[in-house]
C-alpha cells in the first residue's frame, strides 16, 4: 500500500485501512515531512508496540490490529523531526540516507527521460556539463533542463538563454 503524504488524510487513510478486508504487510509514505502533521497523527499508534488504528467518532468506533511495515521517504530530515514534536521520525528504527545522484547516474536518468521522448542523447552531455558548473544535482532540475534546452543544449543557445534570463551573479559565466 502507498500514500501520498502530500495528498493523503488522516481520516482517509484511517477509512482505507478500516475497511480493507486484508491488511498490506507494508506501507510506504512518499514525501512524509510534506504532509499536515494531523494527517499523520494515525501513524503513531500504526508504528508503536500497540500496532493498531484506533478511533472513535460520533459515527463509529474503529479498533484494528495493523502489523505494518512502514517505509517512508522525505527530503528535509530536520523537517520531519520536528513533527510530532520527533515522536513520528523516532518510530523509524532505520534510517538510510541516500546521496545525491552521480554524473553516470544522472546520464542514465536522462537516457531514460530522452528515450521516453525519442530525443537526442547528444543533450546529455552537456546539460551535465553546466549543472556541474552550476552545482545542480537534483535529478527533477537536471531533467527539467534537459528536456527544455533539447537542441539548443547542443548550439550552446539554452546556456545562453540561461545566462540572458537569469538575475545577475546567479549563473556563472560559461561557454562551450
Amino acid at each position: 500500500m502507498e500514500y501520498d503524504a502530500t495528498a493523503t488524510t488522516g481520516a482517509g487513510a484511517i477509512k482505507d485501512l478500516a475497511e480493507k478486508e486484508i491488511l498490506p504487510r507494508f506501507l510506504v509514505v512518499e514525501e512524509i515531512e510534506k504532509a499536515d502533521e494531523k494527517a499523520l497523527s494515525f501513524l503513531l499508534s500504526v508504528m508503536d508496540m500497540r500496532a493498531e488504528i484506533r478511533k472513535v467518532t460520533a459515527r463509529a468506533t474503529i479498533e484494528r490490529s495493523t502489523k505494518l511495515f512502514v517505509i517512508a521517504t522525505v527530503n528535509n530530515m530536520d523537517l520531519f523531526k520536528k513533527m510530532a514534536a520527533g515522536a513520528l521520525a523516532s518510530r523509524f528504527s532505520t534510517k538510510i540516507k541516500f546521496g545525491r545522484p552521480s554524473r553516470e547516474q544522472l546520464e542514465m536518468i536522462l537516457q531514460r527521460e530522452i528515450a521516453k521522448i525519442q530525443g537526442d542523447f547528444a543533450w546529455i552531455a552537456p546539460t551535465l556539463d553546466y549543472c556541474d558548473k552550476q552545482k545542480i544535482t537534483d535529478p527533477r532540475q537536471v531533467t527539467a533542463l534537459c528536456l527544455t534546452g533539447r537542441d539548443k543544449w547542443i548550439s550552446g543557445r539554452f546556456v545562453q538563454m540561461l545566462q540572458d534570463t537569469s538575475e545577475a551573479g546567479d549563473i556563472d559565466e560559461w561557454t562551450i
